[in-house]
C-alpha cells in the first residue's frame, strides 16, 4: 500500500538517526499517525522490523547497531550485573563497549554521571511523563505503550533488578540510585489512573493499589517468568497488550459472551 510505503520510509529514517532509535511512539509522532493505527496496520514493532528487512533491504545489523552513547549504556548495564555496581570501572565499561575511556568521559564526564544517565534512560519513566500530560488519550493504547516500555526495560535490565534486591553495599547503593530516579513511577501511574477514574473511564478505587497491581504483572512476566519458570519474554508488545486487557477487563467471561472467545493471552487474528 502507498500509505505503508510512506510509514516504512519514515521508519528507515528514524533508524538512521541517533537517540532512541525506532519505537512505535517516535514513529507515530514522525508519521502523523496514532499508535493505534500503526498497531492495526503493522501488528507490532517486530512485524514492522521484518517488513523493513524484507522490503527495504535492511540487514539485522542495520537495525541493531546502536550509537556510541547507547552502546556505552548497554555495556555499563552488563558490567554492573557481572562485576557489581561499585566494582565496575570506566576502563572495563569502555572495553565492553569497544570504545576508549576518553570517549566515555567525553560523553558523560564521570562514572557517577554515567550511572545517572543509565538510570535516567529508563523508557518507562519517559512514558509516564507523557502519560502525566495526557488528558483525553486512548486509555488502552496509553497503558499498552507504557506496559511495553516497562516490560522491555525490566527484561533488558533484569540482572540489575536482581542485584538491587540482594544484600550488601553494592545492592544498597544501586537501590538508592534507582529510587532517586524511579521512586515516583508508581505514583505517576496512580495519578494517571486517578484522572481516568475522574473522567469516568475506570471504576472508582484506590489508584495507587491499581498502579502497583499493573506494575506487578509486568514484573512477573519480565523477571519472575524468565528467572524462575523458564518462560521467555519473546514479544513484549504482545504481552503488554494482553496484560493491559487483563488489567482493564479482567479474565472472566461475561454471561453474554460467546462460548468460544479467545483467552486473554491469545493474539488477535
Amino acid at each position: 500500500m502507498p500509505e505503508d510505503d510512506a510509514v516504512l520510509e519514515t521508519a528507515a529514517r528514524l533508524l538512521a538517526e541517533p537517540g532512541d532509535g525506532l519505537t512505535m511512539e517516535r514513529l507515530a509522532a514522525a508519521s502523523g499517525l496514532s499508535r493505534a493505527t500503526l498497531y492495526r496496520r503493522f501488528g507490532s514493532r517486530r512485524a514492522l522490523v521484518q517488513r523493513l528487512i524484507r522490503e527495504r533491504g535492511l540487514s539485522a545489523g542495520d537495525l541493531l547497531a546502536p550509537d556510541v552513547r547507547t552502546r556505552v549504556l548497554q555495556a555499563a548495564r552488563a558490567l554492573f550485573g557481572r562485576e557489581g555496581f561499585a566494582a565496575a570501572t570506566v576502563e572495563q565499561i569502555a572495553q565492553e563497549a569497544d570504545v576508549g575511556p576518553a570517549t566515555i568521559y567525553r560523553h558523560f564526564g564521570s562514572k557517577e554521571a554515567l550511572v545517572q544517565a543509565f538510570i535516567q534512560a529508563s523508557a518507562p519513566r519517559r512514558r509516564l511523563r507523557e502519560l502525566a500530560a495526557t488528558r483525553n488519550g486512548d486509555l488502552e493504547e496509553d497503558l499498552t505503550a507504557l506496559a511495553g516500555a516497562a516490560l522491555q526495560f525490566m527484561h533488558d535490565n533484569r540482572d540489575l533488578f536482581q542485584l538491587a534486591l540482594q544484600d550488601g553495599a553494592t545492592a544498597v547503593a544501586l537501590r538508592h540510585r534507582l529510587q532517586s530516579v524511579e521512586g515516583r513511577s508508581a505514583h505517576a501511574l496512580a495519578g494517571y489512573i486517578e484522572r481516568q477514574m475522574a473522567a469516568g473511564r475506570l471504576r472508582a478505587g484506590d489508584p495507587f493499589e491499581l498502579a502497583l497491581s499493573f506494575l506487578g504483572m509486568m514484573f512477573g512476566h519480565a523477571l519472575l517468568g524468565v528467572q524462575f519458570y523458564d518462560h521467555p519474554l519473546d514479544d513484549p508488545e504482545q504481552v503488554a497488550r494482553c496484560l493491559t486487557r487483563l488489567f482493564l477487563h479482567g479474565a472472566a467471561l461475561s454471561p453474554e459472551a460467546a462460548p468460544h472467545q479467545p483467552t486473554y493471552l491469545e493474539p488477535e487474528p
